[in-house]
């Protein structure tokens, strides 16, 4: 049997790797936990940077960010603990790279908020043809954001918190199910109370009678106030966090990224093509959001 008869590798960019026929990831219980720390997460963001540096001067470019191995278990015998009827459709075991999946998936929170605060801060003119443009490229680029964090499967009701299934859940701390689900992995806890906001953020985005910020702590009043004073993150991780075992990488993924998200939007808006906040390569071959997959 050749290699090729079990393994396929191909090229896939980051939005195929979380959307694209709605696939879930499913970390095996031998998988260490989450454990990036700042100077791998750093390369991460400076790879991306640099990639979205390239992009801007060739059209088609592409950077390299890292590989995943993966396996479709069409039966399902590598999902533990055992609840075939409650799994998704399409689950795929991380049998390589969860550590760069996890830290992908806490970016794009990151990205996520910082892109509703953006909406939300910002006063559209719909007279004005690039700002109804601009508003409405955001708000699908938010969209499709949103999607990533949880899905719904078919025949979930949209109303019911726990029908909403998290992106990634680990061996027998998490089990997909949409009458008892159990998320006490720190990422599906995470992408499980991000998702909920995620839809109410989206939700207040468009409709003309809330507003985003007042969606951020659940007291529309207080929230709204304190948004005034200070354009601090929308979403409070460590309070969502709180009692959530074995966080603290995660919690400190989500920090450190909106901070160099900071560091990047402080550069770029002074004019510089390249950050100056971080080292990014010289290489003329990369590609922006580009991780080659197996199956």
């Amino acid at each position: 049997m050749a290699i090729n008869d079990i393994f396929e590798a191909k090229s896939v960019n980051v939005q195929e790797v979380f959307t694209t026929k709605s696939p879930f990831y499913f970390i095996p219980a031998y998988q260490r936990q989450y454990s990036w720390n700042e100077p791998k997460l750093k390369k991460l963001f400076e790879d991306i940077c640099h990639g979205y540096y390239l992009l801007k001067q060739i059209k088609d470019n592409v950077t390299f960010i890292g590989s995943i191995i993966l396996i479709n278990d069409r039966e399902n015998k590598s999902v533990l603990p055992e609840n075939k009827k409650g799994l998704p459709t399409l689950v795929l075991t991380v049998i390589d790279g969860q550590q760069r999946l996890t830290s992908l998936l806490i970016l794009l929170s990151v990205l996520y908020e910082r892109l509703v605060r953006l909406y939300s801060q910002y006063k559209f003119d719909d007279d004005n043809e690039n700002e109804y443009l601009l508003k409405n490229l955001l708000l699908s680029t938010i969209d499709e954001l949103r999607k990533t964090f949880t899905e719904l499967p078919s025949g979930g009701s949209p109303e019911n918190a726990s029908h909403w299934y998290p992106r990634m859940t680990r061996a027998y701390s998490d089990i997909w199910d949409r009458d008892k689900p159990q998320y006490r992995s720190p990422i599906a806890c995470h992408l499980t109370e991000f998702g909920k906001w995620a839809r109410k953020s989206y939700s207040s985005l468009t409709s003309p009678s809330t507003h985003p910020q007042d969606q951020a702590n659940g007291d529309n009043e207080k929230s709204l106030s304190k948004s005034k004073k200070k354009k601090g993150c929308l979403y409070d991780i460590s309070s969502n966090m709180k009692n959530v075992e074995n966080r603290g990488a995660l919690v400190d993924a989500f920090n450190h990224f909106s901070k160099y998200l900071d560091e990047f939007d402080k550069f770029a808006i002074n004019g510089s093509d390249e950050t100056e906040a971080f080292d990014i390569p010289s290489s003329s071959t990369s590609s922006v959001f580009l991780l080659p997959t197996q199956r």
